[in-house]
């Protein structure tokens, strides 16, 4: 879904997901065309419903990590503590190594 609304934007959007009911979504200024990029759209040979689970893995994620720091969103946590915190949260969350 993100890669059609940035294809009917055209560019790149920021995407804030606090509200779920009410994202917040904000065009970015990027010139693609002036560092050599184009915008390039593939249809994959499969529908979305197949990646349903690896999807909604990455919403578990978010929700373990928000956990460590107490809070039920990201967007609670400042950037600057969130850095401070990498080395201490791949400990718990590094899986199958």
């Amino acid at each position: 879904m993100l890669e059609h609304i940035a294809i009917t934007n055209v560019g790149l959007l920021a995407h804030d997901f606090i509200d779920g009911d009410s994202p917040i979504v904000t065009p970015l200024d990027f010139n693609f065309e002036k560092h050599g990029y184009t915008l390039l759209v593939v249809t994959p040979p499969s529908n979305y419903r197949c990646a349903d689970s690896d999807y909604n893995a990455v919403f578990d994620d978010f929700r373990l990590v928000s956990s460590f720091f107490g809070v039920e969103s990201l967007a609670d946590v400042r950037e600057d503590e969130f850095v401070r915190a990498i080395p201490d949260l791949r400990p718990p969350f590094m899986t199958g190594q």
